[in-house]
């Protein structure tokens, strides 16, 4: 008996998912709210969410940095959820639940190949680059605007504390 239950824990392979695998990435993207090409740029095992940074937007409207959440919506782990690398591109198909955009092992999400380039909408969007952040400013040329100010200002009190007008 003990022998037989033993036999049966290694014989048998891994555990099944609880949730049913969509039929295809194709199928995934016909019912999709929210389908998008990213990089994922930050991951948390902890909390199992990946944070992407969006190249394009195959359905629905998504900012240009985007967080997804497994399915305990941030706080923790569940059985189902996926693993996701920090550096990688996915095409991520994911659910909305309330506010959240929430993925898991039997989601159309999946690792990005040049294939899946076929299924491209044609009205998928690029993500807008971020803003360009202001010039940085001429340090050279404030510090000389600066002394000018404080010799100005010098020689005004010193004007001042000479009797002023005549």
């Amino acid at each position: 008996m003990g022998l037989a239950l033993t036999l049966s824990c290694v014989v048998t392979g891994p555990a099944l998912a609880d949730c049913q695998p969509v039929d295809s990435v194709e199928a995934a993207l016909g019912s999709a709210e929210i389908a998008f090409v990213g990089t994922a740029v930050a991951v948390s095992e902890e909390r199992a969410t990946a944070t992407f940074r969006v190249e394009e937007t195959w359905a629905g409207t998504v900012g240009s940095v985007v967080e997804v959440f497994g399915l305990n919506g941030g706080r923790g782990p569940s059985e189902d959820d996926r693993i996701w690398q920090a550096g990688h591109r996915y095409l991520v198909i994911p659910y909305v639940i309330g506010v959240q955009l929430v993925d898991h092992i039997c989601s159309g999400t999946s690792p990005w190949s040049d294939e899946m380039a076929a299924f491209r909408p044609p009205n998928a969007t690029l993500a807008e680059a971020p803003a360009a952040p202001a010039a940085a400013p001429d340090w050279p040329v404030l510090t000389a605007v600066a002394a000018a100010l404080v010799l100005a200002l010098v020689g005004w009190l010193a004007f001042r504390r000479a009797g002023g007008t005549r």
